[in-house]
Protein backbone atom coordinates (compact mmCIF):
# COMPACT_ATOMS: atom_id res chain seq x y z
CA UNK A 1 0.00 0.00 0.00
CA UNK A 2 1.15 3.56 -0.65
CA UNK A 3 2.05 5.90 1.67
CA UNK A 4 -0.58 9.13 0.50
CA UNK A 5 -0.96 12.27 2.49
CA UNK A 6 -4.11 14.08 1.02
CA UNK A 7 -5.14 17.56 1.85
CA UNK A 8 -2.65 17.59 5.01
CA UNK A 9 -2.46 21.19 7.09
CA UNK A 10 0.15 21.53 9.21
CA UNK A 11 0.53 25.08 11.32
CA UNK A 12 3.48 25.86 13.34
CA UNK A 13 3.21 29.71 15.46
CA UNK A 14 0.13 29.83 14.06
CA UNK A 15 1.50 29.69 10.27
CA UNK A 16 0.96 27.10 7.54
CA UNK A 17 3.95 25.08 7.16
CA UNK A 18 2.04 22.20 5.38
CA UNK A 19 -1.19 23.86 3.27
CA UNK A 20 -3.63 21.41 1.65
CA UNK A 21 -0.74 18.83 0.86
CA UNK A 22 -1.58 15.90 -1.13
CA UNK A 23 1.16 13.56 -2.45
CA UNK A 24 1.70 9.68 -3.11
CA UNK A 25 4.83 7.96 -2.14
CA UNK A 26 5.69 4.76 -4.36
CA UNK A 27 5.67 1.34 -2.90
CA UNK A 28 9.17 1.05 -3.17
CA UNK A 29 12.35 2.54 -3.81
CA UNK A 30 14.02 6.40 -3.29
CA UNK A 31 12.48 9.82 -3.32
CA UNK A 32 14.94 12.27 -3.11
CA UNK A 33 14.01 15.50 -1.87
CA UNK A 34 15.50 19.08 -2.01
CA UNK A 35 14.95 22.42 -1.33
CA UNK A 36 15.88 25.61 0.64
CA UNK A 37 16.22 25.17 4.58
CA UNK A 38 13.32 26.30 6.54
CA UNK A 39 11.00 25.61 3.73
CA UNK A 40 8.54 23.26 5.34
CA UNK A 41 10.54 19.52 4.72
CA UNK A 42 11.50 18.90 8.19
CA UNK A 43 7.85 19.65 8.91
CA UNK A 44 6.57 16.94 6.39
CA UNK A 45 9.04 13.68 7.91
CA UNK A 46 7.74 14.66 11.16
CA UNK A 47 4.09 14.64 10.38
CA UNK A 48 5.23 11.35 8.03
CA UNK A 49 6.76 9.70 11.29
CA UNK A 50 3.71 10.83 13.58
CA UNK A 51 5.59 13.47 15.64
CA UNK A 52 3.14 15.96 13.72
CA UNK A 53 -0.71 15.64 13.86
CA UNK A 54 -2.27 17.56 10.94
CA UNK A 55 -4.27 20.33 12.04
CA UNK A 56 -6.24 18.66 9.55
CA UNK A 57 -6.03 15.82 6.09
CA UNK A 58 -5.22 12.65 6.43
CA UNK A 59 -1.68 10.34 6.20
CA UNK A 60 -2.29 6.67 5.33
CA UNK A 61 -0.70 3.67 4.10
CA UNK A 62 0.89 2.98 7.20
CA UNK A 63 -0.41 0.01 7.87
CA UNK A 64 1.70 -1.17 11.02
CA UNK A 65 2.83 2.67 11.75
CA UNK A 66 6.39 1.86 11.68
CA UNK A 67 8.43 3.90 10.41
CA UNK A 68 12.56 4.37 10.30
CA UNK A 69 13.84 8.12 10.91
CA UNK A 70 16.93 9.13 10.88
CA UNK A 71 17.19 12.96 11.71
CA UNK A 72 19.46 15.36 11.05
CA UNK A 73 20.09 15.27 14.76
CA UNK A 74 21.10 12.00 15.51
CA UNK A 75 19.23 11.01 18.41
CA UNK A 76 21.43 8.71 20.06
CA UNK A 77 20.77 7.08 23.51
CA UNK A 78 23.45 7.98 25.41
CA UNK A 79 23.00 5.72 28.54
CA UNK A 80 23.68 2.59 26.05
CA UNK A 81 26.61 1.55 23.54
CA UNK A 82 26.41 1.67 20.23
CA UNK A 83 25.54 -2.12 19.63
CA UNK A 84 22.61 -1.73 22.39
CA UNK A 85 21.55 1.42 20.43
CA UNK A 86 20.83 -1.10 17.23
CA UNK A 87 19.99 -3.88 19.00
CA UNK A 88 16.92 -1.37 20.34
CA UNK A 89 15.43 -1.49 16.47
CA UNK A 90 16.79 -5.39 16.03
CA UNK A 91 15.03 -6.65 18.97
CA UNK A 92 18.13 -8.30 20.50
CA UNK A 93 21.83 -8.29 19.77
CA UNK A 94 21.43 -10.92 16.90
CA UNK A 95 22.18 -8.07 13.83
CA UNK A 96 23.96 -5.44 15.38
CA UNK A 97 27.50 -6.54 14.60
CA UNK A 98 26.51 -7.00 11.27
CA UNK A 99 25.22 -3.43 10.79
CA UNK A 100 28.44 -1.81 12.43
CA UNK A 101 30.34 -3.47 9.94
CA UNK A 102 27.91 -2.30 6.73
CA UNK A 103 28.49 1.17 8.42
CA UNK A 104 32.38 0.53 8.91
CA UNK A 105 32.42 0.93 12.31
CA UNK A 106 32.89 -3.01 13.51
CA UNK A 107 35.17 -2.87 16.60
CA UNK A 108 33.39 0.34 17.70
CA UNK A 109 29.90 -1.34 19.50
CA UNK A 110 31.24 -1.21 23.13
CA UNK A 111 31.71 2.37 22.93
CA UNK A 112 29.00 5.25 24.22
CA UNK A 113 27.77 7.30 21.22
CA UNK A 114 30.22 10.27 23.45
CA UNK A 115 33.13 8.38 22.20
CA UNK A 116 32.06 8.69 18.71
CA UNK A 117 33.24 11.13 16.06
CA UNK A 118 30.05 13.62 14.23
CA UNK A 119 30.67 11.47 11.29
CA UNK A 120 30.61 8.07 13.21
CA UNK A 121 27.19 8.91 15.37
CA UNK A 122 25.51 9.54 11.88
CA UNK A 123 26.75 6.53 10.50
CA UNK A 124 24.76 4.44 14.08
CA UNK A 125 21.74 6.58 13.27
CA UNK A 126 21.62 5.42 9.71
CA UNK A 127 22.24 2.08 10.75
CA UNK A 128 19.09 1.90 13.30
CA UNK A 129 16.75 3.82 10.36
CA UNK A 130 17.86 1.02 7.93
CA UNK A 131 17.82 -1.86 10.16
CA UNK A 132 14.40 -1.32 11.46
CA UNK A 133 11.72 -3.61 10.37
CA UNK A 134 9.34 -0.22 9.14
CA UNK A 135 6.76 0.65 6.61
CA UNK A 136 8.60 3.90 5.63
CA UNK A 137 12.35 4.98 5.79
CA UNK A 138 12.75 9.28 6.28
CA UNK A 139 16.47 9.95 6.28
CA UNK A 140 16.92 13.77 6.47
CA UNK A 141 20.53 14.45 5.65
CA UNK A 142 21.95 11.09 6.60
CA UNK A 143 25.64 11.85 5.32
CA UNK A 144 26.27 14.94 7.07
CA UNK A 145 30.02 14.70 8.06
CA UNK A 146 31.44 12.01 5.71
CA UNK A 147 33.28 12.00 2.88
CA UNK A 148 32.65 10.96 -0.54
CA UNK A 149 34.38 7.62 -0.76
CA UNK A 150 32.50 6.88 2.59
CA UNK A 151 29.44 7.52 0.76
CA UNK A 152 29.89 5.80 -1.74
CA UNK A 153 30.33 2.78 0.60
CA UNK A 154 27.08 3.27 2.28
CA UNK A 155 24.92 3.86 -0.34
CA UNK A 156 24.29 0.06 -1.21
CA UNK A 157 22.73 -0.50 1.96
CA UNK A 158 20.61 2.27 1.53
CA UNK A 159 19.11 1.05 -2.13
CA UNK A 160 19.21 -1.98 -0.99
CA UNK A 161 16.47 -0.89 1.96
CA UNK A 162 14.18 0.64 -0.56
CA UNK A 163 14.22 -2.53 -2.85
CA UNK A 164 10.79 -3.50 -0.31
CA UNK A 165 9.85 -0.20 1.00
CA UNK A 166 9.60 3.32 -0.03
CA UNK A 167 12.39 5.98 1.44
CA UNK A 168 12.30 9.40 1.31
CA UNK A 169 15.61 11.34 1.42
CA UNK A 170 16.14 14.80 2.64
CA UNK A 171 19.12 16.27 1.09
CA UNK A 172 20.89 19.14 -0.27
CA UNK A 173 23.94 17.48 -2.11
CA UNK A 174 23.20 17.44 -5.81
CA UNK A 175 25.57 14.38 -6.14
CA UNK A 176 23.74 12.38 -3.51
CA UNK A 177 20.68 12.84 -5.44
CA UNK A 178 21.79 11.54 -8.87
CA UNK A 179 23.45 8.80 -6.89
CA UNK A 180 20.66 7.37 -4.93
CA UNK A 181 17.27 8.30 -5.94
CA UNK A 182 14.78 6.97 -8.45
CA UNK A 183 12.81 10.18 -8.22
CA UNK A 184 13.74 13.88 -7.61
CA UNK A 185 11.42 16.21 -5.77
CA UNK A 186 11.93 19.66 -5.27
CA UNK A 187 10.76 22.08 -2.49
CA UNK A 188 9.52 25.43 -2.03
CA UNK A 189 7.69 27.23 0.75
CA UNK A 190 6.32 27.77 3.75
CA UNK A 191 3.94 26.79 3.08
CA UNK A 192 5.65 23.77 1.22
CA UNK A 193 5.40 23.00 -2.47
CA UNK A 194 7.10 20.46 -3.95
CA UNK A 195 7.33 19.64 -7.80
CA UNK A 196 8.99 16.75 -9.71
CA UNK A 197 12.96 17.21 -11.17
CA UNK A 198 12.50 14.15 -12.46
Amino acid sequence: MSVVLQHVHVLRDSKPVLQDLSLTLPDRGIVGLSGPSGCGKTTLLHTLCGLLKPDSGTVTGLARGRVGVAFQEDRLLPWLTVRDNLALVLGGQAGAETWLGRMQLAGHGSNFPHQLSGGMKRRVALARALAFDSDLVLLDEPFQGMDDALKQNLYGWVREAAMTRPLLLVTHDRDELDALADTVWLADGPPLIIFPDR
